[in-house]
């Protein structure tokens, strides 16, 4: 008899690699420089909650505002079940090292504040698609808080941009994670 045919290799696909988780476990990652307080919310909410009646679910941090539109249903760090109807009330300092007008962009889905050194600056709140708003502010060379108050209303996409134009450029770039330290 003939020996058996030869079996043609199987081409297999390899699995799509798992993107990393967006937000980390604070204390696993102390060079992440923005804190967060993760809040549940009600559903339909329909724009940012005063965070100061609520009770947090867990801190978690990240460490640039560079959350481009996305897909979301990861969760977060010990609480995987939260991945639409949250919110996050971020604090994080950033050094300035040339005083002058800076343009701040925020982009966000849902709403979104960025406040600098306790004022408002941009209000992009509300239930909305991926959206964003601008703000020019002075600062002077030195630390400065900045906070952003977030939330996702419902699933499945969620984008957080924070960008600036510094004095002097043309050039939008995400505020980079060079200059920000934890609050």
């Amino acid at each position: 008899p003939a020996p058996p045919a030869p079996v043609p290799p199987v081409e297999s696909t390899p699995p799509a690699p798992i993107p990393p988780p967006v937000f980390s476990a604070c204390s696993d990652h102390p060079n992440l420089a923005i804190v967060s307080q993760l809040f549940e919310l009600p559903e339909n909410t329909s724009k940012l909650p005063d965070f100061s009646t609520m009770v947090p679910v867990v801190d978690v941090c990240v460490g640039q505002l560079n959350i481009a539109n996305r897909a979301f249903t990861q969760g977060f760090p010990g609480v995987s079940e939260i991945f639409e109807w949250f919110a996050l009330d971020m604090r994080f300092k950033v050094v300035i090292a040339n005083s002058g007008n800076y343009k701040f962009y925020l982009n966000s889905d849902d709403g979104s504040i960025l406040s600098i050194d306790d004022t408002d600056l941009i209000n992009n709140d509300g239930t909305h698609s991926q959206t964003e708003k601008t703000g020019t502010r002075y600062l002077a060379a030195g630390v400065h808080d900045f906070h952003v108050r977030y939330y996702q209303g419902p699933r499945t996409e969620i984008a957080l941009e924070l960008f600036w134009k510094i004095p002097g450029s043309t050039q939008k770039v995400y505020v980079p994670s060079s200059v920000m330290m934890r609050p």
